[in-house]
């Protein structure tokens, strides 16, 4: 809070007396009161009247017309209904149709035979093969029957035969089926020696043969063959 001084609060307050006796001094000072002003003397008015002109009798209406009466409607009148009478109907005349022109036949042409249809030939059947082939396949068989029999031969270890030593030749007969297998066997030409002959148709029958080829003796189930076996002394 602000810090006032004494002195200034006294010069304050001998002011605002002052103030205060002055305004009480204006309100009793006596007040002259003037006389209000005389009123201004009533401006004269002028007021001009013209007659106005008499406005023209408005036209008489005219008379309503007479209204005449509508005439009174005429009485109902009656009439007899008559029973309504059946239409019969009328035939028409119907003009007749004109003929419709058939059309005309035309004679049918004879049908063409058709041509005749080949027939399908047989294929020719196939050429048997060459003789010189099958002769050659013969002679390849009989070759390896002989090489094979020849591969096997053995000479007779019998005491017999060791003792004799006996040579020779012996020519077997044998049959066999196209499979190969042996179906018989015998000596067709002996070499003299029963030792040699028994040995030479031991070895052909236990021999194991290739089976027989499609082309050679293609007509028969079995063959005939003969071979020789020779036998040479150790």
């Amino acid at each position: 809070m602000a810090h006032v001084d004494p002195m200034e609060r006294v010069f304050g307050g001998l002011a605002l007396l002052s103030t205060i006796a002055v305004v009480f001094a204006l309100q009793l000072s006596p007040v002259k009161m003037q006389p209000p002003p005389p009123d201004p003397p009533p401006a004269s008015i002028t007021v001009t009247l013209e007659a106005a002109a008499p406005e023209p009798p408005a036209p008489p209406a005219p008379p309503p017309k007479a209204v005449t009466p509508p005439p009174p409607p005429p009485p109902p009148q009656v009439r007899e209904t008559q029973p309504a009478r059946p239409v019969i109907p009328v035939p028409r005349k119907v003009a007749p149709k004109p003929p419709t022109p058939q059309p005309e036949k035309v004679a049918e042409a004879p049908a063409e035979t058709p041509p005749p249809v080949p027939q399908p030939v047989a294929a020719p059947p196939k050429p048997a093969a060459p003789a010189a082939n099958v002769a050659s396949e013969e002679a390849g068989y009989v070759g390896r029957l002989r090489a094979y029999i020849r591969s096997i031969t053995q000479y007779p270890t019998s005491g017999q035969a060791r003792r004799e030593r006996p040579e020779g030749s012996t020519e077997v007969r044998f049959v066999l089926n196209r499979a190969g297998q042996v179906q018989d066997a015998s000596i067709e030409q002996g070499s003299g020696s029963p030792i040699l002959d028994k040995q030479a148709l031991s070895i052909v029958k236990g021999g194991t043969y290739p089976a027989m080829p499609h082309e050679v003796w293609s007509d028969a189930p079995e063959h005939v063959f003969t071979v020789t076996v020779v036998f040479t002394a150790p």
